[in-house]
């Protein structure tokens, strides 16, 4: 799979049509390798418009979702991010989007962080 090719066709037939217009949001999009973020069994659907199961029950939202949600925040690097193991699609956030610092938050289903995190 080309996946810089199937990134692009889901920036601009999945995200673009959200009104994502935020070119910061976009690029990140077009860099961001979803595949990463899910088991082995659902790689092939990573960049398809659609919620994918990331384990305890919880899913990764659909890029359109996530980057909607990216824009309207209109993070800046100066800002702080809690990312909470169950919302797994916000650590690419803090790391790739605007953010330079995110916090871990452990919860009961999730362990403690990781000292690569």
């Amino acid at each position: 799979m080309n996946t810089s090719k199937v990134r692009f066709n889901m920036v601009e037939q999945q995200v673009r049509p959200w009104q994502v217009l935020d070119m910061q949001v976009l690029e990140a999009l077009s860099r961001l390798p979803r595949e990463q973020f899910v088991a082995p069994e659902w790689q092939a659907l990573a960049y398809t418009d659609t919620d994918l199961p990331i384990g305890h029950g919880e899913m990764l939202l659909a890029t359109k979702i996530d980057a909607r949600l990216a824009q309207d925040l209109q993070l800046k690097p100066t800002d702080r991010v809690l990312w909470e193991p169950a919302r797994a699609s916000w650590r690419p956030c803090c790391r790739t989007w605007r953010t330079t610092w995110c916090h871990w938050k452990s919860s009961p289903i999730w362990p403690p962080r990781p000292s690569s995190a």
